[in-house]
């Protein structure tokens, strides 16, 4: 960890604190979407018996990952097993790759949009494997035009690849490459996966129809009134952020859409599953730690806005939960596109039945949650989850007064001249956690895996800043 993270989660506990962790998801031309049923989308695809089987018993066996599933295809087509190897998708490959510790492969399913264009307004060196704005230029997502694993798919060899259509590609993680990162960088580059072969194609399934969502909306540009059922009802947005976006909103949940780098304020997919959880009338997104980051961090575009009313007191879910209940205007969510030119701004207005929201008890620990803090460098979401449901359940470290949790990958040392506590002796470090209480203290630990369970071990700084321990 670095003294600018410090700096900056300590400037965020004043803010956090000032503002009684309160937001409103009012929508502005850089948070895209306010808060903000469907199918997936369809193909006709088959196996085909061109394509060599891999070796079975190098991939992950079938028993490793349930596809949860008896049907051999997806509702999309792409096939769950290929050859007794299960295929995961996108968001479910993500957390996969984060959990692996060797090299063995796997497969990965999804469609794919090649190699579109991309501005990288700043340029500097990162390791091979470190994900960076030109790393990942290949994407795979749950539906065309959604960038799913960007960031997370590399492709050193420079395999041929598909550019359109559905694709299943055999990939591993914990590659040789990986030791030429810096320790900063190692655990991304170790979960960084690699592209092996392409195992299964059906580029003509870009262009197969889809099934009517159970949800349909309407979509009203420049003064048109679009009604939107599939893919191809999209195709009238220019713009490739609103195309993007609407092409995720036609997913069966905002689970389906959003992706593990999510959130940040520029991208389509998090907006999309804003719209589809407040269309739905689903308050689980609330409870997921991407949007109690967004919620918190003023960065993120959750911060209030210019006359906005905050619940003193009122933690992200519970915040989150009010603003999903009471929109501005019920059944109608205003959508600004983040890219377009600030003098040549571009919008949409999604207009859909309002539905009716479930009545939920409050969450007894709601602080404001900050990960990923520091783009790229930073636990995945469900590892971020996993440290703070851990937090919630140690009482030791008094969870009822906790106002903030920062959480990041890189693993903290101790402080010049000061003891280091000893870890458990099976303890396998997992990151840092910095925790600022109601009474103004701000303490850090390391998140240590032992015997099943995370606990967290204080790292003393004697009040100055902690450094990583490499």
């Amino acid at each position: 960890m670095n003294r600018s993270f410090l700096r900056c989660l300590a400037a965020l506990v004043i803010v956090v604190s000032v503002a009684a962790c309160g937001s409103t998801m009012v929508p502005t031309a850089t948070s895209g979407a306010t808060l903000a049923g469907s199918a997936a989308p369809a193909s006709s695809g088959s196996l085909p018996a061109s394509l060599p089987p891999p070796a079975p018993e190098t991939f992950v066996p079938a028993t490793a990952v349930a596809t949860g599933s008896a049907d051999p295809f997806y509702p999309d087509r792409i096939p769950r097993v290929l050859n007794g190897v299960p295929v995961l998708r996108p968001t479910p490959a993500a957390s996969f790759a984060d959990a692996t510790t060797d090299s063995t492969p796997f497969l990965v399913g999804g469609w794919t949009s090649g190699a579109p264009p991309i501005s990288c307004p700043t340029a500097f060196p990162r390791p091979a494997l470190a994900p960076s704005c030109m790393s990942g230029l290949y994407w795979l997502g749950e539906a065309p035009g959604l960038q799913g694993l960007w960031g997370r798919l590399f492709n050193p060899a420079n395999l041929s690849l598909p550019q359109t259509g559905a694709v299943v590609l055999r990939v591993h993680t914990h590659d040789p490459l990986a030791s030429e990162c810096p320790a900063e960088f190692r655990k991304q580059c170790d979960a960084a996966m690699i592209i092996v072969a392409v195992e299964w194609g059906d580029e003509a399934a870009a262009a197969s129809p889809t099934p009517v969502p159970s949800k349909p909306y309407h979509l009203a540009f420049k003064g048109v009134d679009h009604l939107i059922r599939e893919r191809v009802d999209c195709a009238f947005l220019v713009s490739p952020w609103l195309h993007g976006f609407c092409l995720g909103t036609l997913l069966a949940d905002w689970q389906a859409i959003a992706i593990d780098e999510d959130p940040t304020p520029q991208s389509d997919t998090w907006s999309a599953a804003m719209a589809r959880a407040q269309m739905d009338g689903d308050l689980s997104i609330c409870d997921d730690v991407r949007m109690r980051t967004w919620m918190s961090a003023p960065t993120m575009g959750g911060a209030p806005q210019p006359g906005a009313s905050a619940t003193p007191g009122a933690g992200p879910i519970a915040e989150c939960r009010r603003d999903l209940s009471n929109p501005p205007r019920p059944g109608v969510i205003a959508i600004e596109d983040p890219t377009a030119k600030p003098k040549a701004p571009i919008s949409v207005t999604v207009v859909y039945p309002p539905p009716t929201f479930p009545v939920m008890p409050a969450r007894a620990f709601d602080p404001a949650v900050i990960c990923p803090l520091l783009p790229y460098e930073n636990p995945s979401a469900a590892a971020c989850a996993q440290v703070v449901d851990a937090l919630a359940m140690s009482p030791d470290l008094g969870p009822a007064s906790i106002t903030i949790v920062g959480v990041h990958s890189e693993l903290l040392g101790c402080a010049p001249a000061l003891p280091c506590p000893t870890w458990p002796p099976d303890g396998v470090g997992l990151d840092s956690v910095v925790v600022g209480y109601a009474d103004g203290r701000t303490l850090q630990f390391n998140a240590v895996t032992t015997g099943g369970r995370i606990v967290f071990v204080e790292i003393p700084t004697g009040g100055a800043s902690p450094t990583p321990s490499h």
